[in-house]
């Protein structure tokens, strides 16, 4: 009904308004997001995410996956911003597909244990960030 409605919508901007502050790409050029507003911002989506049905988390789920893996491996959030990612991370597989935690872990890994001439290549300082949020979601998950 009504509520569905609004917790998908709520959801769905949610989304929007991650998507628009956290970029596909970002080199040292590039300022990162700012931390406070990513940290609220993913706040409420943590808890709109456990608010939602099933069926709205896995509407907006796999996009909002991808927004978490940017700011989870990154190398540019801060550790709350990156513990409020890993947080979002567990709810959306608690509520949503849980079937997608498996290839979003592998991805962490990918990235954690990646070796440091591709780490080089791709500009980024991510192994650290990386291996403590493989940690952090698989203790939310436990």
């Amino acid at each position: 009904g009504t509520r569905a409605r609004s917790a998908m919508s709520a959801l769905s901007a949610l989304e929007k308004r991650l998507t628009a502050l956290v970029p596909t790409t970002w080199t040292d050029a590039s300022a990162p997001p700012d931390q406070r507003s990513l940290f609220e911002l993913l706040a409420e989506t943590a808890a709109t995410t456990l608010r939602s049905s099933s069926a709205e988390v896995k509407e907006a789920q796999r996009s909002l996956e991808d927004v978490m893996l940017r700011v989870t491996c990154g190398g540019w959030a801060g550790p709350a911003v990156r513990v409020t990612a890993a947080n979002v991370l567990a709810n959306l597989f608690f509520v949503g597909n849980e079937v997608a935690l498996y290839s979003c872990v592998n991805e962490l890994v990918a990235v954690a244990f990646a070796d440091d001439d591709k780490k080089a290549k791709n500009g980024l300082s991510i192994a650290r960030a990386s291996k403590e949020n493989v940690t952090l979601v698989a203790g939310y998950l436990s």
